[in-house]
């Protein structure tokens, strides 16, 4: 109770410098990939990626599975052999268990080819929505970035990784450090 009067005798300028001071000291202590940061402006697509690796496949063979692994959740939206990328369409109708807000997301992946092994990185892209769902007219483009679903990449690279252990040979990930 006592603080609370300190606030109240302080100056209006006094109360914006305390305000200042308590917010860089909760971005100080705030993790990187931290939804805190976003909220206030200063965050944006932080791409979370996994990824697996494979010797005896083609490029090729591991989109045309991935798509087959996607298909039935995550509308096609494109796939590039050339490239050897794959991107799907949005999804629709979840809501955010964080910030309560209509949520879509979508499936990119990349993939990487050296001395012979194929990396397949991928991520489940999320943004969200406070106007989505309503009746009324709204802005199209009110999306903003979310975390990654780190557990639905994973998720998908484990139906992956089934279809692919017959037609190629899983390769270890390094671990750095």
């Amino acid at each position: 109770m006592g603080s609370r009067l300190a606030v109240l005798r302080m100056s209006p300028r006094l109360r914006r410098v305390a305000a200042r001071v308590a917010l860089v000291a909760s971005l100080a202590v705030a993790p990187s990939g931290c939804g805190l940061l976003r909220e206030l402006g200063l965050g944006g697509d932080d791409a979370k990626w996994s990824e697996r690796r494979y010797t005896d496949v083609s490029v090729a063979a591991v989109l045309q599975l991935l798509q087959t692994v996607v298909e039935g959740r995550y509308p096609p939206q494109s796939v590039n052999f050339n490239e050897g990328t794959f991107e799907s369409g949005w999804i629709y109708g979840a809501y955010s268990e964080v910030t309560h807000q209509a949520l879509r997301q979508r499936v990119l992946a990349e993939t990487d080819v050296e001395d012979g092994v194929v990396t397949i990185f991928l991520r489940v892209k999320q943004e969200t929505s406070q106007s989505a769902g309503r009746m009324a007219l709204r802005d199209v483009d009110d999306w903003e970035p979310a975390d990654d679903d780190e557990f639905e990449a994973q998720r998908l690279l484990t139906r992956l990784h089934v279809l692919l252990r017959d037609v190629a040979k899983p390769v270890e990930t390094r671990k750095d450090g």
